[in-house]
């Protein structure tokens, strides 16, 4: 699921790339380029910083409730926050795939949709919570009741 909108992304990128991108780029494009790349690598350290948050404020969650048993209520508390943990990394890990396919709409410069494409799959690579993380993740939490 994770390279499905990029490569789709990708294949509409080469299907166009010889359609109407004959002129010169304009100072104005290439500006918008370096501004959304900018904005990519911010969005990389928004994606570093929310999952640091997110595991600190469940560890201090869950801390508090150390002396309760975990009921069936507070652990799929803990299921859906992962799951909505997962899905914003994804989503913020999409974006610059999406900021490259619109550089390459406005520039049609297939070199720089390939860079964001690049950034989309570091992030992922990064910062996308994988199985066996979320496994002990829910396994210590589980282990204090």
């Amino acid at each position: 699921m994770d390279l499905i909108v990029p490569l789709v992304l990708l294949g509409i990128g080469f299907l166009l790339r010889h359609s109407a991108f004959e002129g010169d780029q304009h100072l104005d494009v290439q500006l918008i380029m370096l501004v959304l790349l900018g904005v990519s690598l911010i969005d990389l350290a928004v994606i570093w910083l929310f999952k640091k948050r997110w595991l600190a404020n469940t560890e201090s969650r869950i801390g508090s409730d150390t002396e309760q048993k975990i009921t069936t209520a507070s652990a799929l508390s803990l299921q859906k926050s992962g799951m909505t943990l997962a899905l914003v990394i994804y989503s913020l890990c999409l974006a610059p795939s999406v900021y490259g396919f619109i550089v390459f709409l406005l520039g049609g410069s297939l070199s720089w949709f390939i860079l964001f494409l690049a950034l989309t799959l570091m992030g992922f690579l990064l910062f996308k919570p994988k199985e066996e993380e979320l496994r002990k993740f829910y396994a210590e939490r589980f282990e204090v009741g």
